[in-house]
């Protein structure tokens, strides 16, 4: 499993290595280098219960990471793109961790996470700054799926259908503590992870 993960890593950063070196573009201008709110002290507060303008929208999660890249690499793009591209390669092992899990099968899981991480309908979400909260979704949703499917490895039942009575019979029948405990936190975790990613 090791070498198909360490060929993803490869292949996805060879596909976006042009995209660090690109600057700041159309909706980063606003958000990023002119940005009033950057450039003062940021109130922690205000991140979530009260955005500034320009933003039109509510999006903490990527905005707290924006105040955290711009922390880091004050108005320096590459510390952005880099940011960008740690999500999406984040994103590409664990859509092969979760197709691995659902498949048993390690180079169908490669080739899925493959087609991923390669595809050209990321490129505007990994490559433009400002499009970061796409992956961050994504990291968070692919994550809550994740904990929720750890629940499932326990039974080595391949078949969906056999996976359906397996549910029914978790939810009927009496279980110990510890295991009524395991369920509820992987499934709160899942759900947390995926309000998370809204």
């Amino acid at each position: 499993m090791k070498k198909y993960v360490f060929a993803l890593i490869l292949i996805t950063v060879l596909v976006y290595l042009n995209s660090f070196g690109n600057a700041f573009v159309w909706d980063d201008l606003n958000n990023i280098v002119n940005s009033k709110q950057l450039d003062g002290p940021v109130i922690w507060q205000d991140i979530f219960f009260k955005p500034q303008p320009p933003a039109q929208f509510y999006r903490p999660i990527p905005f707290l990471t924006i105040v955290l890249d711009h922390f880091l690499w004050g108005k320096d793009p590459f510390g952005y793109h880099l940011t960008n591209f740690l999500f999406h390669l984040i994103n590409v092992i664990l859509i092969f961790y979760i197709t691995a899990s659902l498949t048993n099968t390690p180079i169908i899981s490669f080739f899925c996470s493959l087609l991923f991480a390669i595809h050209p309908v990321h490129t505007e979400a990994i490559t433009y700054i400002s499009g970061r909260s796409d992956p961050i979704c994504g990291f968070f949703l692919f994550t809550a799926f994740l904990f929720y499917g750890m629940e499932f490895q326990k039974t080595e039942i391949p078949t969906t259908e056999n996976r359906l009575k397996v549910i029914a019979k978790r939810f009927s029948c009496p279980r110990s503590f510890n295991a009524r405990y395991r369920q509820f936190v992987y499934f709160g975790l899942a759900l947390v992870l995926f309000l998370l990613g809204l």
